[in-house]
């Protein structure tokens, strides 16, 4: 049984002509959208472990599973306005081991 890394079955997919589906976001009501198959996770708010001497919006990392992972603050990065209701953010980890705050 083979094993398909993510590029590969993205093109596995597309050569199936199998139709592709999306993770869309809004970063200040811009609509962004990454391959289905590269999100690994998606997850609601949880803790994260701060670390010195990092820029402001690597929020810290977390531990999924046995994998560390980074969280970024994508507002932040972007410099867009800040998270402003109470709603908390949602997150989702891509195939590539990275997260990313939405909304």
């Amino acid at each position: 049984m083979t094993t398909l890394q993510p590029n590969s079955a993205i093109e596995a997919s597309e050569q199936a002509g199998l139709s592709r589906q999306f993770l869309t976001f809004l970063l200040a009501d811009e609509e962004y959208a990454v391959d289905i198959l590269r999100v690994q996770e998606i997850r609601g708010w949880m803790p994260v472990t701060r670390l010195p001497n990092t820029p402001d919006y690597l929020k810290g990392v977390l531990n999924l599973r046995g994998a560390i992972i980074p969280v970024i603050d994508l507002r932040q990065r972007f410099a867009l306005e800040p998270w402003t209701t109470a709603r908390p953010p949602w997150w989702w980890c891509s195939g590539s081991a990275a997260a990313g705050r939405t909304g």
